[in-house]
């Protein structure tokens, strides 16, 4: 769901020049210790708090002109297909991180969902970097484990404060998901095929 404003800002940063603009994500259920863990897991990385140089550049609206030149989305990707495109872009075109255009995401609030999710994203994932050329899972497995350590500092940084608690909260089923997507990713990775696409 798009908040107030969510297309205006894009167009007025494209109308300015701005090549790529980047969007955070809110949380649909800020108060059920489910989502918020479900959220984070997630979307750790664009929480609309975070300073630029700390977010990830997703959710990204494009100037029409650049499919001009470098090409369209690639229609076989059943998603991460602006991933991939904007690895086809010169490195100097970096989006702008605009935590302004925020993007509600409709988080499961019952845990086995949530669980269940984690581990499919997980999944996913492993085919797709098997798709690229990995072949560790156990390395597979610590790499995507390895972000519980950052969850906190994320969630601190992020979130306003009447938000904060109840994902500080949320950090043991933070760690639950992670495993579990952890896990899915290993698998993923060691039995995938190759259609895999990021999560």
């Amino acid at each position: 769901l798009a908040y107030p404003r969510w297309a205006e800002v894009r167009l007025r940063h494209h109308r300015e020049g701005v090549a790529a603009v980047a969007s955070a994500i809110a949380n649909s259920h800020p108060r059920n210790l489910v989502a918020c863990a479900a959220h984070l897991v997630t979307y750790m990385r664009r929480l609309p708090g975070l300073p630029a140089h700390q977010a990830l550049r997703y959710g990204v609206s494009f100037d029409r002109k650049l499919f001009d030149r470098y090409g369209l989305f690639d229609e076989q990707m059943a998603t991460g297909e602006d991933t991939e495109f904007l690895e086809r872009l010169p490195k100097a075109i970096v989006p702008l991180w605009e935590p302004a255009v925020l993007t509600v995401h409709r988080n499961e609030t019952r845990l086995i969902r949530v669980i269940v999710d984690q581990y499919l994203r997980g999944y996913r994932y492993g085919t797709y970097l098997k798709s690229v050329g990995h072949r560790k899972p156990l390395r597979i497995f610590k790499g995507v484990f390895r972000d519980r350590r950052n969850v906190g500092k994320f969630a601190k940084e992020g979130l306003a404060e009447e938000d904060r608690r109840f994902a500080m909260l949320s950090l043991p089923i933070v760690w639950a998901a992670l495993f579990a997507k952890s896990l899915g990713a290993a698998v993923g990775v060691t039995h995938g095929d190759r259609t895999g696409t990021r999560p």
